[in-house]
């Protein structure tokens, strides 16, 4: 027998060895991602809507059997599927505000003007965003007027959006909100929110007055943005003194006031835009930023009850707002 025969004897004998013992020879995996997603009730309550991503990875592994007729190695695909569900978001399905009334939302609570009120949308994926905020009632506005930033040593995004409302006249509306996943719409959500009439009744205050028109309760609106302040106390009460915010704390979120006399004249603010931060220097570190529909100054009212010789505080609220 010669070299060359005994060269291909001897690899015929491997492969052949190879194939009766299983040998296989395994090249790289390829894997694919496929996402889709799926908006539900949420298992937590049944007030809330939950957007579920749900990812399929496949993973295709190559390997190569010898084939005796060819006398060669063939490729031959194994695929390998599974599915991982992943929350995205959550948010309550329905809101209910009073006409007229406004709450601005400008960090983890809420700053009233009335029964207004305003959706948060938990969001649990730093990698998903809302947009397009809009209302499908042309007198109920809405706004994105907040975002809270969740920062940690291992994430930092934006982990709660707040949507304010507004509504002028009573009625229905569908608000409607764009998802977004790495800049890449998926889904648009909507929440159902109810505007209905209501006056509130403040035993302490008799009436307010601003710029010669009387502040109602259901409506605390103005265009002008300064003129004078009289507050007509119910009777009992004594006036003891009267505030109005000048602008807002960054380091604590709280109102700077300026002291006023009964009919003295106020500036309303015209700030919309304001940013805060919680645990700065932490590794749970979060920031605020917020954008109301409309500027907001809050008046302190503080009262003396002649009877029980309590003091009592009372707070107004006028926003800047063009309703045109």
């Amino acid at each position: 027998m010669n070299k060359k025969k005994l060269i291909s004897f001897g690899t015929t004998l491997f492969l052949a060895a190879a194939l009766v013992l299983g040998v296989q020879m395994q090249t790289d995996a390829e894997e694919t991602q496929t996402h889709t997603y799926k908006l539900e009730q949420s298992e937590w309550s049944n007030d809330r809507m939950r957007l579920t991503e749900c990812t399929t990875y496949t993973e295709t592994y190559y390997d190569e059997l010898y084939d005796e007729e060819t006398d060669s190695y063939v490729k031959k695909p194994y695929t390998y599927e599974r599915k991982e569900d992943r929350i995205a978001l959550e948010y309550e399905k329905n809101h209910e505000l009073t006409v007229g009334m406004a709450d601005v939302n400008y960090s983890n609570y809420s700053f009233y003007g009335g029964g207004g009120g305003y959706s948060q949308i938990d969001i649990f994926q730093e990698n998903f965003t809302i947009r397009n905020v809009r209302s499908s009632n042309k007198n109920i506005k809405t706004a994105l007027t907040a975002t809270r930033r969740y920062k940690t040593s291992y994430a930092d995004y934006i982990s709660d959006y707040y949507i304010s409302y507004f509504a002028k006249k009573a009625g229905k509306a569908v608000v409607s909100f764009d998802v977004y996943c790495d800049g890449k719409f998926v889904q648009t959500c909507s929440i159902s929110v109810i505007a209905k009439g209501y006056k509130f009744y403040k035993p302490v205050i008799k009436n307010v007055k601003y710029a010669g028109k009387e502040l109602y309760y259901y409506d605390p609106f103005t265009n002008k943005t300064s003129g004078k302040l009289k507050v007509t106390p119910a009777k009992g009460y004594k006036i003891v003194s009267i505030e109005y915010s000048t602008g807002l704390n960054a380091k604590n979120g709280d109102y700077t006031y300026k002291k006023i006399k009964n009919n003295g004249k106020i500036k309303l603010l015209k700030q919309r835009k304001y940013t805060r931060k919680y645990n700065e220097g932490t590794e749970y570190e979060s920031q605020y930023a917020y954008n109301s529909l409309f500027p907001v100054t809050q008046i302190r009212i503080t009262l003396h009850n002649k009877k029980t010789k309590e003091k009592v505080v009372d707070y107004e609220y006028l926003y800047t707002l063009n309703r045109k």
